[in-house]
C-alpha cells in the first residue's frame, strides 16, 4: 500500500532516521545489549502507524550508509512501541557458502515493517526480541559478536 506523503509520515522518517543513527553508534561502541536497552528506555510517543513506520525504516536503509538492520529494527519499535503498537524484532539466520548470516527485521501482528518478504528468503526465524522484557539468548549470540547482515 503506498504511503501518501502527510506531514506524519514526514515527522515519522525524520525521528526514525535521528534514532537509527543512534542505534548504529550505540552497536559500534558497544554492544547489542546496549542498543536494545537504549531503545526500550526511550519509546518515542508519535501518532504513527505500522505503514508510516514501515516506510520510514525503509527510507533508513537509503539515507544511513552502512546503518545495521538491528538499528533499523530499533528505531522503528521505538516509534512503534511508544504509539502503543506491540512489535517484535525477529531474528533470523541462514546459510551462505558455509557461514551463517544473521538477519533482524521488525514485525507487528505477524505482518512485516519496512521490510520486503523477497529479502527474507532462506531465513529461519531464530526467535523474536522486544527491548525491556527479558535478555533473551538471542541477545546473548549477538552480544558474542555474531555480525548481522542487510
Amino acid at each position: 500500500m503506498p504511503v501518501r506523503f502527510n506531514l506524519n509520515s514526514l515527522v515519522t522518517t525524520i525521528v526514525a532516521l535521528r534514532l537509527a543513527r543512534r542505534a548504529q553508534a550505540l552497536l559500534e561502541q558497544g554492544t547489542a545489549s546496549d542498543a536494545i536497552e537504549w531503545a526500550a528506555a526511550h519509546k518515542v510517543r508519535l501518532r504513527s502507524s505500522t505503514v508510516h513506520v514501515g516506510h520510514a525504516v525503509r527510507r533508513i536503509e537509503y539515507r544511513i550508509n552502512g546503518a545495521e538492520c538491528l538499528a533499523r529494527s530499533l528505531a522503528g519499535w521505538m516509534i512503534l512501541s511508544g504509539s502503543g503498537i506491540s512489535a517484535g524484532i525477529v531474528i533470523g539466520a541462514k546459510s551462505v557458502g558455509g557461514d551463517i548470516e544473521l538477519h533482524a527485521w521488525l514485525e507487528s501482528d505477524d505482518e512485516l515493517v519496512g521490510e520486503r518478504a523477497a529479502k527474507l528468503d532462506g531465513f529461519e526465524r531464530l526467535g523474536v526480541i522486544v527491548p525491556g522484557e527479558d535478555d533473551t539468548p538471542l541477545v546473548t549470540a549477538l552480544n558474542s559478536g555474531a555480525r548481522l547482515t542487510g
